[in-house]
């Protein structure tokens, strides 16, 4: 997911604290899960569904968010 989005361009930015280094590092940089980085995202990608992850958080802070994991709820939530 992470190199097709950069392959049309989009600035990826990663939070998992639980993927060791990654081939696309470079291109797509780890950062902490802060609200500046929530609302600063034209789209937050919910891709796993870690426990550890403040999902309410996201949902409340987020301005869109996609959710592959059928996890979170709100009007701004779209599922896959």
């Amino acid at each position: 997911m992470i190199e097709g989005l950069l392959r049309l361009g989009a600035e990826v930015r990663v939070v998992d604290d639980h993927v060791g280094p990654h081939p696309s590092d470079g291109r797509a940089p780890r950062v902490p899960l802060t609200d500046d980085e929530l609302r600063g995202a034209d789209v937050v990608v919910l891709v796993t569904d870690h426990d550890s992850v403040d999902h309410a958080r996201v949902v409340a802070t987020a301005g869109y968010v996609f959710d592959t994991r059928h996890r979170l709820r709100g009007a701004n939530v779209e599922s896959l």
